[in-house]
């Protein structure tokens, strides 16, 4: 059967695949007959690299990942993979830096990446036509972002010196200064950009408010106010973002999950389910909402109708790169899809239920929303969707 999407993995050894739409699997971190050869061999004892985050380009032929430091090469790196398998580069050393996030630009012409700059976090944006140059946007503790258009990023950047954090809408190419959006930042995670507005969270005297703006407004326009750490998805047309709030803060379930009209602003409520994450599926018809299990200590995947109506598909063991993901959402669904552009596939890693026991090692799965199959693809501890149209 074919795939509607290829899919790029990171093997349990930790290389990058891509398995195509004809289910034919693709190395792009190990080549030992190729031309190029990465400098991460020691001799006599052949062992690759270990990479991490495989991203695709918005018109699927490259993948940039990071390379993680290791004992023979003890730096991170960010690559980029031709993704038919024919090239690979190093983009960009990141030294002592810890690898974090990576989002390609709308148009493929560049990557914004996110690391770990001892006590803070550094977002940058790198070429592939301009390898090891890189231009520094911001530095801050917390720092998130997303891609405004081709030429800025919305990013909520932590200040590092006691003072308010901000929301800033940054030039990736450094030409004009930043442009500040009225508030100080509240308690969520990723800022969300439909058209020309920004949608964040303030807090202000005392108050927390989900709010948007555009660029030059004085004051934000309030939506309504929230106590609790709040996460914000928009849906694949713009029109609509699923909302959720966690009452008691970072670390505990969010629950209250609304549906907020982008016209409007009018906020409608569709259920009141205690969760982990969520993610629209494309076409905007349901939602997939992962949730705790705390009895049975499993991650329950669920499909929700708009109307809040539940459907459980699985229950697993997530991998920790999963977990990861899933921690911090709302940033990672925007440029690492687990929903297949067609909308009906999940792409999970880990351990399902009912071979816990028999054979513990993480497989990538692949979950027919309609709840008609679950079913095994390769060993591997995370999987992420390319456009339906890469060219493999």
């Amino acid at each position: 059967m074919s795939l509607p999407a290829p899919v790029a993995y990171v093997s349990n050894q930790r290389e990058i695949l891509v398995l195509d739409r004809h289910e034919r699997t693709h190395n792009h971190t190990l080549d030992l007959d190729g031309p190029i050869m990465w400098g991460t061999w020691q001799l006599g004892t052949p062992k690759p690299a270990p990479f991490s985050w495989p991203t695709w380009s918005p018109d699927g032929r490259h993948l940039a990942c990071f390379r993680l430091p290791s004992d023979a090469i003890p730096r991170a790196s960010v690559f980029v993979h031709d993704a038919g398998g024919v090239s690979s580069m190093e983009l960009l050393d990141l030294g002592q830096r810890l690898p974090i996030y990576l989002h390609w630009a709308p148009d493929g012409s560049q990557v914004a990446v996110l690391c770990q700059k001892r006590d803070r976090l550094q977002l940058s944006t790198v070429h592939p036509d301009a390898i090891g140059s890189e231009l520094s946007l911001a530095e801050g503790s917390p720092l998130f972002f997303t891609w405004a258009d081709t030429e800025r990023v919305a990013a909520f950047v932590g200040a590092l010196d006691g003072s308010a954090s901000q929301i800033a809408l940054l030039d990736v190419a450094a030409r004009e200064p930043p442009i500040l959006l009225p508030g100080d930042a509240g308690s969520f995670c990723a800022p969300l950009c439909l058209g020309d507005r920004v949608y964040y969270v303030t807090q202000e005297e005392g108050h927390t408010r989900l709010v948007h703006a555009r660029a030059g407004d004085e004051r934000a326009t309030v939506i309504e106010e929230l106590p609790g750490l709040v996460a914000l998805v928009g849906s694949p047309d713009g029109r609509s973002i699923a909302r959720a709030v966690a009452p008691d803060g970072d670390g505990t379930p969010y629950r209250h999950i609304a549906l907020v009209d982008a016209e409007t602003s009018e906020v409608r409520e569709i259920a009141d389910l205690p969760c982990l994450a969520f993610q629209w599926v494309p076409g905007g018809e349901h939602l997939v909402v992962a949730r705790v299990d705390t009895e049975r200590n499993l991650l329950e995947w669920l499909r929700m109708d708009l109307d809040g109506h539940v459907e459980p598909l699985c229950s697993m063991y997530p991998t920790r790169d999963l977990g990861f993901y899933l921690r911090f959402f709302e940033q990672y669904v925007q440029s690492h899809p687990l929903v297949d552009p067609s909308g009906r596939y999940l792409l999970l890693a880990g351990t399902m239920e009912d071979t816990a026991g028999s054979d513990n090692t993480p497989h990538i799965w692949r979950v027919a929303l309609d709840g008609s199959e679950t079913e095994a693809i390769d060993e591997g501890l995370f999987a992420v969707w390319g456009p339906p149209d890469a060219p493999l």
